[in-house]
């Protein structure tokens, strides 16, 4: 394995191993304390996954040189209308596939949910939850992507080809290990979607958009106490 095959492959296992100390040591202990579990997991993330993310991101960016700032090798280009209906279908794809994913955990026996929640609407006194999401949601989202697609998947497909994308999600599967196999399997469609439409397109928005996309509705859903 090349140099640079090592460095993309480690920053998503080093990503991991932080997520899973989140979630199996940092969220229980704050819980143990009487923090709400995924209020936790959002103050936890942002300052030991998301931010750490982002800045292994600038500093592989970095290591290619200073011409590696720009907005076509981030393929950060304004989506075209073929770009849009891509995400549109990408969105039914994943919403679909989630859903039967979700249907095969429960036949499973899984447990989609890292962290025991009891459901409960963030409402009355736990509105202060949606000011924590406001700050959560962009770091999640534009951490991964712009990491994840917008610097270590082109490098990918300059070693893999079009074998890339595949290479990218079994690393981000990885990274969702530490949320346990519940989880991952009802991600799996957003797992493999998501960086196979970020490589046909070579539009890392296309990414952003399907992430944010399907996580916006999950997230709702949360707030309701629907789940």
């Amino acid at each position: 394995m090349s140099r640079g095959a090592l460095l993309d492959a480690g920053v998503f296992v080093g990503a991991g191993a932080l997520l899973f100390a989140v979630v199996q040591i940092g969220v229980p202990a704050l819980r143990a304390r009487g923090l709400d579990p995924f209020a936790a997991w959002m103050i936890l993330s942002i300052l030991c996954v998301w931010i750490p993310i982002i800045v292994a991101g600038m500093l592989v960016l970095r290591s290619e040189g200073a011409s590696s700032w720009s907005v076509a090798r981030l393929r950060l280009g304004r989506p075209s209308r073929a770009d849009l209906a891509w995400t549109a279908g990408g969105v039914v794809a994943i919403a679909i596939g989630s859903a039967a994913m979700h249907a095969l955990g429960a036949a499973l026996g899984t447990d989609p949910d890292p962290f025991d929640r009891s459901p409960q609407a963030w409402s009355g006194g736990r509105a202060w939850m949606f000011a924590l999401w406001i700050v959560y949601w962009p770091f999640n989202i534009l951490g991964e992507e712009l990491t994840w697609r917008a610097v270590l998947l082109p490098r990918m497909e300059a070693r893999l080809g079009h074998h890339a994308w595949l290479a990218n999600a079994a690393l981000w599967c990885a990274f969702h290990v530490g949320f346990g196999l519940g989880n991952i399997i009802v991600l799996m469609p957003t797992l493999l979607v998501t960086p196979l439409l970020a490589q046909r397109r070579k539009n890392t928005w296309v990414a952003v958009a399907l992430h944010a996309g399907l996580s916006l509705p999950a997230m709702m859903a949360i707030a309701a106490g629907k789940v």
